[in-house]
């Protein structure tokens, strides 16, 4: 007998979706990204129970302290003499609104679905780092050209924050004695750490 999908369940699934797409799309894509945090905020809002949501802010400020940062940008823009500029800044800076109250206020993730995130986090870093060296060497670039182009998808030094993030993930996912990893995805992890260590090198960075 199939067992129902509740209303709970079907916004716990979306709720995970939303962060599997959020942290593939980090690295990756700026559109989807903002995709992502729609898709996250809708839902959100879609569940209701803001009562309860209050509640765990009042339980746990934490999340309403980060999210307070954004009200700094916000407050910027009243002696700002950049308009346009610092409204891009508000703009960039409202995933420090919406994650915090959203995932404050969720159910907490297990476990076994932090390390997904977190390899899949560190997955789409690797291909991020492929894509922009074999665009590298497509297009035929002098070895003494600027390394900065490099990077193709953002700056190269938030991209660069990201492989040091991806390659610690892997480093402590290698290390944990703990893990229920298989042999096949330990050697994948190994490769990987390689090559994103070699090519935090090749950039510079």
């Amino acid at each position: 007998m199939k067992i129902p999908v509740t209303r709970e369940d079907l916004h716990r699934k979306v709720y995970l979706s939303g962060l599997a797409l959020l942290v593939c799309c980090l690295p990756l894509s700026r559109y989807l990204l903002s995709i992502s945090m729609f898709l996250l905020l809708i839902n959100w809002l879609a569940e209701g129970g803001f009562r309860h949501k209050f509640d765990m802010i009042r339980q746990n400020p934490s999340s309403l302290f980060i999210a307070s940062i954004f009200l700094v940008y916000c407050a910027g823009l009243l002696h700002t003499q950049n308009l346009n500029p610092g409204l891009a800044r508000v703009k960039n800076a409202l995933p420090l609104l919406v994650l915090p109250l959203v995932v404050g206020t969720s159910q907490p993730l297990s476990r076994k679905q932090i390390r997904q995130l977190l390899l899949l986090f560190s997955a789409a870093v690797a291909a991020a780092s492929l894509v922009c060296l074999v665009n590298y060497f497509a297009r035929g670039m002098h070895a003494n050209g600027d390394f900065r182009e490099v990077s193709i998808f953002m700056l190269h030094i938030r991209f660069s924050l990201m492989i040091v993030m991806a390659t610690f993930i892997q480093l402590y996912h290698l290390t944990d004695t703990n893990g229920t990893g298989k042999i096949a995805e330990k050697l994948f992890l190994a490769v990987s750490f390689c090559f994103l260590v070699a090519f935090l090198f090749f950039l510079r960075s």
